[in-house]
């Protein structure tokens, strides 16, 4: 079992349970990012831990599972612990982007690098829809649909397990695989505005628009069930994406589909991502560039403050 460090909130503590029970992970100590409920959940029943970049820089867990993590990220000190975590060998899984905006991730200190990666790459987002079983599963049809025009994705869950904000930049990094690079963004939130990922409350809807005239729209809400749907239309035909198969509907009618139509919980999606961001494998998609991901991200944050579509600014991040 892999000995993980969890930071997170008590509302997470139950969901924190099931998935370390699912993943192999043996819990070692806790903390949390609210001040005023600092430490380990009762129910968790391990030592408390008070303090991140410690953990990083020298603790002595093989694995840190940040759940929430507060405002890590937006302090350029907190790219060189994950630097010195990663000399360590230690892996680093986050359920939020790490930094959590465009502006954050321009810091030249997200470019520094241990061995081959950038700062910005060391925690590993899960649980993302592109590694996920339905997508692996349909992989081979991409190759077949042809040329992409028009592409909807919609996610929900429940705050416990992943965020809003969280949601919107895994929709991206979906859309984005399929439509090429994205011009515009066209975003409108249903809570308060916000400069960062880390701050997205409510739902968020966006339009999209990508090379050649593609088009895409995305809808990511809290609450409710867990649920990631992708649907792709292509000119032959339309492709159904789900969190564990996929049905693909071509142009005459013909249907063919893989994987297993069922939906997942939360519990066991999340720990299938970690175990696979734990242990992975040769034929693993490369994810997309985080430091892309967050230039658009912060475009549709942009655009639902300004009310207007917006273009993702080029980022200060090298490649």
């Amino acid at each position: 079992m892999t000995r993980t460090v969890v930071w997170l909130r008590e509302d997470q503590a139950a969901l924190a349970h099931d998935v370390a029970r699912a993943a192999g992970l043996k819990l070692v100590g806790a903390g949390s990012a609210d001040r005023a409920r600092a430490g380990a959940p009762a129910s968790l029943r391990v030592p408390s831990v008070d303090d991140l970049r410690v953990t990083l820089v020298e603790g002595d867990a093989e694995c840190v599972w940040l759940m929430d993590a507060g405002d890590f990220g937006a302090d350029p000190g907190d790219a060189r612990a994950l630097l010195r975590a990663a000399e360590r060998g230690v892996r680093v899984i986050t359920h939020t982007p790490i930094p959590a905006s465009g502006l954050e991730a321009g810091d030249p200190a997200w470019s520094a690098r241990a061995g081959t990666s950038r700062a910005i790459d060391i925690a590993t987002f899960v649980p993302a829809t592109r590694a996920g079983d339905g997508w692996r599963s349909a992989r081979d049809v991409f190759e077949l649909l042809g040329d992409v025009r028009a592409i909807s994705v919609a996610m929900t869950a429940t705050p416990a397990a992943v965020s809003t904000g969280a949601l919107l930049y895994d929709a991206i990094n979906v859309v984005e695989s399929l439509v090429g690079e994205i011009d515009t963004i066209d975003a409108a939130s249903g809570g308060e505005s916000a400069e960062t990922l880390r701050a997205l409350r409510g739902h968020c809807a966006a339009v999209v628009r990508g090379t050649e005239g593609r088009v895409a729209s995305i809808s990511v809400a809290p609450g409710g069930a867990w649920s990631r749907r992708v649907s792709v239309h292509a000119i032959e035909g339309t492709l159904e994406i789900g969190e564990a198969g996929f049905r693909w509907v071509r142009t005459d009618g013909s249907i063919d589909s893989g994987g297993t139509p069922e939906d997942r919980a939360a519990p066991r999606v999340i720990a299938g991502a970690i175990e696979r961001a734990l242990h992975p494998a040769a034929s693993d998609e490369r994810p997309g560039d985080p430091a892309r991901l967050l230039s658009v991200a912060q475009a549709a944050l942009l655009s639902a403050r300004t009310g207007h579509p917006e273009h993702p600014l080029a980022s200060a991040i090298r490649a």
